[in-house]
């Protein structure tokens, strides 16, 4: 298990200094731990600085629970803008680094879309052909993934309301977005489910229909979920 201390130690330090300015000496010499000793807890600085960041919890604004799409995504940008954190500054250069990291945050961002997604959806009445709300959620996305990008170059480059209404204004796009249902291969796995809450809806699942998804699996995830199956993801290599 990762030392807490060198952990806690690491996320002064990143957040003071930035990443490019830490060593894992200073980490070591500030929590009385030898070099060696950080490294059998993490692979390397990249992945202490990754565990520091998922360890993060932003207590979120309080928002009402939204009546319309517009109320929606105005919300999903105001809870995004106000958890910015100077720890996360040096975050994308990290991810970009290498491919494996790459990729796998490209697969969590789908499914942060498609979640995002299928809450918009959960906004409008149902019609046919089932209408879909996934590519406005890459949308909005897009537009508060860019301003933390230009708010790390210069936070007065990046103004919240504005990132706020772009958001809200996607509302009124036709964007033309149908769900067109495909076959996945069936698979079958005896098991004793335990009891479990949808994070989506908060509400009681029933497990008897599970999927199991690698990281790198994830771009299955929407077909999984419309299919009212309970995606269960699971760490990969």
């Amino acid at each position: 298990m990762p030392c807490p201390c060198s952990a806690a130690a690491a996320r002064a330090q990143f957040a003071a200094r930035g990443f490019a300015a830490v060593r894992i000496d200073d980490i070591a010499a500030e929590v009385d731990l030898t070099r060696g000793a950080v490294y059998s807890n993490f692979p390397g600085k990249r992945a202490l600085y990754f565990e520091v960041l998922a360890a993060e919890d932003p207590e979120p604004p309080p928002v009402g629970p939204p009546s319309s799409l517009r109320e929606a995504l105005s919300a999903f940008a105001m809870v995004t803008v106000t958890q910015a954190t100077p720890l996360a500054r040096d975050l994308m250069p990290q991810i970009l680094a290498e491919d494996a990291t790459r990729t796998a945050y490209a697969h969590l961002l789908r499914l942060d879309a498609l979640l995002l997604g299928l809450h918009l959806e959960r906004m409008q009445p149902v019609v046919l052909p089932p209408f879909r709300r996934v590519r406005m959620a890459s949308m909005a996305l897009t537009v508060v993934q860019g301003a933390s990008q230009l708010h790390d170059v210069d936070p007065s480059l990046v103004e919240p309301f504005d990132v706020i209404s772009a958001c809200e204004a996607l509302a009124e796009l036709d964007l033309n977005d149908a769900w067109v249902p495909t076959e996945l291969p069936p698979t079958s796995l005896a098991w004793s489910p335990p009891q479990a809450v949808d994070l989506l809806t908060g509400a009681e699942v029933d497990l008897d229909d599970v999927t199991f998804l690698g990281v790198h699996r994830l771009a299955d995830a929407e077909e999984v979920a419309r299919r009212h199956s309970t995606v269960v993801i699971v760490p990969t290599s």
